[in-house]
């Protein structure tokens, strides 16, 4: 599949860190500053997209990939083409920066953001299965000084800010669709003869705005030839989790909480570097995915994500814990005086997968749910922690909320409710709410099972695997308020207990055995009358099927035989699929 191949090639031979802060890792260097032209590009029409194709699941995945690569990847090539790079994306836009000692031209620039423009437009029409969607693109142009910072000890992460950074950004903001702006810093470094700009009465009274009405009228061929990139396993494990360097991660639709912290008041190297630090020990503890940090006109911003690369059983719980944690700890730590935050957090379906091109590319999440969390921290007071209702619902009989108020908010037709989160109760209790969507099939099967036992025929196992959060728990729940009335018609009532058992120790027990297996270098052949054995191996998770009478004397599956107390045991498998949770 194309989506297939794009991961792959995303994540072995891209730059999913930038060069430059790979080079200057490897000198030493942690901090610096250098004068760029500077870029905001921004590409509109996704969300829609992604909301509309979200009801085709994987199919879905694998258009929106395909469409996200069409669009982003020649428009990146051009880039580096011209001498810039991409410091960081931002949903469906990013930024770029062209050093002036190794892009000195300004004309330059503008040759490269007319060609991405060009780009775009020839690659706005997008046609699928299920209807014809449009993309659009803007752009700010500006020009000023960039500083970095390679932050953290043993985990790193990094960004970019400063006033050619800022500057950009508010350029963007006056763009129409289609349109390129430029601020007077970039403009009185151009040719004085230049004839295609004009000036536009939208603006503070302390920056004038230009609009590019076509490209120079020189023709000049890009001054450098990307090179393919390679990606270094070694230094990306500083800056990247392991499940985005070691792992195949498919663009796929999938339950994600997004978290985005808003954050102001740390101007200092070393502050910003606390608080970087801070972060990351949170993240590991906590099992979040630090997705980016940026600055903008108004101070920093950080994305986390919970549920991808990678899942766990209680991504909505980690979040508020890590919400709770960091309040804390800000709190105790005397260097976050100054430090003014908040936060915005929402849970629901998202696309999670790749976006850029051969020369740099990002994992993220996009989607209606993703915007709304953006739109969360940017209404908050400081201070404040607001999540959707949909948390709130999920969450609130372990965590405290205030009411915070119904408010409406940009690309939501209905308005809604918002609390703020306070605090943890003293107990915390696993709770599902809402009905039982998308698992039919395999409830089904596993009720099946229970009936094979009732008609008296042999006795089954099931096990059911599949990645952390994908629902396993909350089909055990469904499964356990069936059961009885499947089987008020037997007389051997007390099953339920005894299924629900093995249910319980069947993960363990798998556990077991893969080590020994992986210890033995062992080999199942996967006969009909023997075992097959399947799992992921981020989650050292494995299944057993067609386990028969010709098996037990292995040495291996006996222990397991005689705790369970089975005889003439067959097993089999539900497989992991995607489950919307309403």
């Amino acid at each position: 599949m194309l989506a297939t191949f794009i991961r792959q090639v995303y994540r072995d031979e891209t730059e999913m860190i930038p060069l430059y802060i790979q080079e200057c890792y490897r000198e030493g260097r942690y901090s610096g500053t250098f004068a760029a032209w500077t870029l905001f590009f921004d590409v509109s029409g996704f969300t829609p997209m992604t909301e509309a194709l979200m009801d085709h699941r994987e199919e879905g995945a694998e258009w929106l990939s395909s469409i996200l690569n069409a669009v982003f990847a020649p428009i990146v090539q051009r880039i580096y083409a011209w001498g810039g790079f991409i410091t960081t994306f931002t949903g469906d836009g990013f930024t770029v920066v062209f050093p002036v000692d190794k892009q000195p031209n300004p004309v330059s620039v503008l040759h490269c953001i007319h060609e991405m423009m060009h780009l775009a437009e020839e690659h706005k029409s997008h046609k699928t299965p299920w209807g014809k969607f449009e993309t659009a693109c803007k752009a700010g142009l500006s020009r000023g000084d960039v500083e970095w910072l390679i932050a953290g000890k043993t985990e790193r992460t990094f960004f970019f800010r400063g006033e050619g950074i800022q500057r950009c950004v508010n350029a963007e903001k006056f763009a129409q669709r289609n349109q390129i702006i430029l601020d007077e810093y970039f403009v009185t470094e151009l040719p004085s003869e230049l004839k295609c700009l004009e000036q536009i009465l939208e603006g503070s009274s302390e920056t004038t705005f230009f609009r590019l009405t076509q490209a120079p009228s020189d023709a000049i061929e890009p001054p450098f030839v990307p090179k393919p990139a390679i990606l270094d396993v070694e230094l990306a494990k500083s800056f990247l989790p392991d499940s985005l360097i070691e792992h195949d991660n498919p663009s796929e639709f999938r339950n994600v909480v997004g978290l985005f912290i808003s954050f102001g008041g740390l101007e200092e190297k070393n502050e910003l570097d606390e608080w970087a630090q801070l972060l990351l020990r949170l993240a590991m503890k906590f099992s979040v995915f630090i997705n980016n940090i940026e600055f903008a006109d108004k101070g920093g911003v950080v994305l986390c994500v919970f549920g991808a690369p990678t899942s766990s059983e209680r991504n909505v719980e980690h979040a508020l814990e890590f919400c709770v944690n960091l309040r804390l700890a800000i709190q105790e730590l005397a260097i976050f005086e100054k430090l003014r935050f908040k936060l915005g957090l929402s849970y629901g379906i998202a696309y999670a997968g790749y976006i850029g091109g051969r020369e740099r590319s990002h994992y993220t999440i996009l989607g209606d749910q993703v915007n709304l969390a953006a739109r969360l921290m940017t209404k908050a007071p400081v201070g404040e922690v607001w999540v959707t209702e949909r948390v709130y619902r999920y969450t609130n009989e372990n965590y405290k909320y205030d009411f915070a108020g119904d408010f409406h908010f940009k690309g939501k037709s209905k308005g809604e409710s918002v609390y703020a989160l306070r605090g943890r109760r003293a107990t915390l209790a696993k709770h599902f709410w809402g009905s039982f969507v998308g698992r039919e099939e395999a409830l089904s099967q596993l009720l099946e099972q229970v009936l094979n036992l009732s008609e008296g025929r042999r006795t089954n196992v099931t096990i059911v695997y599949g990645d952390g959060g994908l629902g396993k728990s909350r089909l055990f729940q469904s499964y356990n308020g069936c059961l009885y009335h499947v089987m008020r018609s037997s007389e051997n009532l007390s099953i339920h207990s005894f299924i629900y058992s093995l249910a319980t120790l069947a993960y363990p027990m798998s556990f077991l055995l893969t080590k020994t297996v992986s210890a033995l270098s062992c080999t199942f052949p996967e006969w009909s009358s023997g075992v097959g054995i399947w799992g992921t191996p981020s989650q050292k998770k494995s299944v057993w099927s067609g386990w028969s009478d010709s098996w037990p004397e292995s040495l291996l599956l006996r222990p397991f035989c005689t705790f369970l107390r089975l005889k003439n045991c067959t097993m089999s498998w539900i497989p992991n699929c995607a489950m919307r949770i309403p």
